[in-house]
């Protein structure tokens, strides 16, 4: 019984901060349930914006790596271009004959 008062008086304090003192405690329960489910959701929403900047934060930075690395290629003399293109046929090479090699 005094728990069931206690519960009481907390509803009628809270009509009254509300300024609601018309509502009854179940339209106060439901007002509460609509405004927790708002806030999961609002929460939800959130932490998907969350990772999806992540996301976009990652691929920023691929973009930017992307981007330095072709500008030090256009800045490579077409003598240093010409050796990067041989070193990395004669690594693909490699890699092919090690492979026919493995099967």
């Amino acid at each position: 019984m005094r728990n069931a008062k206690i519960i009481e008086d907390a509803f009628e304090q809270i009509r009254e901060q509300s300024g609601s003192a018309t509502m009854n405690i179940e339209e106060i329960v439901t007002t509460f349930i609509k405004a927790e489910e708002q806030n999961r959701s609002l929460q939800t929403y959130v932490n998907n914006l969350n990772q999806e900047s992540d996301v976009l934060e990652e691929r920023h930075r691929q973009l930017d790596s992307n981007i330095n690395s072709f500008q030090n290629l256009v800045k490579m003399s077409e003598a240093e271009k010409q050796n990067k293109l041989q070193n990395m046929r004669a690594r693909a090479d490699t890699l092919r004959n090690e492979i026919m090699r493995a099967n």
